[in-house]
C-alpha cells in the first residue's frame, strides 16, 4: 500500500475509486452494498403492485352508488300509471320505493278507476347472477303498502276513502337484458287490512250501502317491472 502512494498517478486512481463507493458500504464489506440494492428492488416492487392484483381487489369491492327507475307493466295493464326508484345500498341489498296514481271516471257510464298509494320494500339479492351484476338474479324481501281506491263498474261500488294498508314477504328473479335494463318478476304473500264501502248508484246519487272491514291473507303483490340501472359512478 505504501508503494502506491509514491506514484502520484496511481494514489490518485487509487482515491478516485474509493469515493464511488457509497459511504455506507466502506468499512462493511460488499455484502452491505448487496442488501442496499436488494431493498431499492423490493421497495420499487412494492410501491408497483400488479395490474392483476389491483383490478381483483377493485372487483371484490365494488359497492358504486347505483339507482334503478322502474315501472309496473301489469299495473300500466290495468290502467294504473306508476313509477318506482330503488337504490342499492352495498353487499346485495336494496332499498325500493314506487308510487301509483289513477283517476279516471265517467259519471255518464257509471264507470270509476281511480287509485292511489305506495310501497316501501327492502330487498336481499342472491345466487349467481347478483354477484355478477347489480340487482339482477334471485332476491327475497319486506314490503309495506297504503293505498285508497273507488272502483266502480256499472251497479255496484267499492269505495275505500281512508288509508288501507297490506305487507307481506315476496320473492322474485330479476332477468339482466343488458348492462343497465331489467326485466323484474315478483309477487307478494302477506295481509291486507282497511276499512270500505260499498254503494250503488241511484237517480244520480251514490248510496251508500254498508261498511266493512277488511281482513285479508294472500296474495297481495303482482309485479312485472322493467328496470333501468343508472350507475353514478360510470362502471357497469
Amino acid at each position: 500500500m505504501k508503494d502506491i502512494f509514491r506514484y502520484p498517478a496511481i494514489a490518485f486512481l487509487f482515491a478516485l475509486c474509493l469515493s464511488s463507493f457509497p459511504a455506507n458500504a466502506i468499512g462493511r464489506g460488499s455484502s452491505t452494498y448487496i442488501k442496499s440494492a436488494s431493498y431499492i428492488q423490493l421497495s420499487e416492487a412494492v410501491l408497483q403492485p400488479s395490474a392483476e392484483f389491483s383490478e381483483e381487489s377493485i372487483s371484490a369491492g365494488d359497492e358504486t352508488l347505483k339507482l334503478a327507475l322502474k315501472t309496473n307493466t301489469l299495473a300500466l295493464a290495468g290502467l294504473v300509471p306508476n313509477v318506482g326508484a330503488e337504490l342499492y345500498l352495498g353487499k346485495n341489498w336494496s332499498l325500493s320505493a314506487n308510487w301509483n296514481y289513477a283517476w279516471w271516471n265517467s259519471d255518464k257510464h257509471l264507470w270509476y278507476w281511480r287509485t292511489y298509494g305506495g310501497e316501501l320494500a327492502v330487498r336481499k339479492w342472491f345466487g349467481r347472477q347478483s354477484r355478477e351484476n347489480t340487482m339482477a338474479g334471485h332476491h327475497v324481501g319486506l314490503y309495506g303498502q297504503m293505498m285508497t281506491y273507488d272502483f266502480l263498474l256499472g251497479k255496484n261500488g267499492i269505495l275505500a276513502d281512508k288509508w288501507n294498508y297490506a305487507g307481506g314477504l315476496e320473492y322474485g328473479y330479476s332477468f339482466p337484458l343488458n348492462d343497465c335494463l331489467r326485466l323484474d318478476l315478483a309477487a307478494g304473500f302477506g295481509f291486507m287490512g282497511g276499512e270500505y264501502k260499498n254503494y250503488k248508484p241511484m237517480d244520480g246519487h251514490y248510496v251508500w250501502q254498508s261498511t266493512m272491514k277488511r281482513r285479508y291473507y294472500g296474495p297481495t303483490k303482482a309485479e312485472l317491472s322493467l328496470v333501468w340501472i343508472i350507475d353514478f359512478n360510470g362502471r357497469k
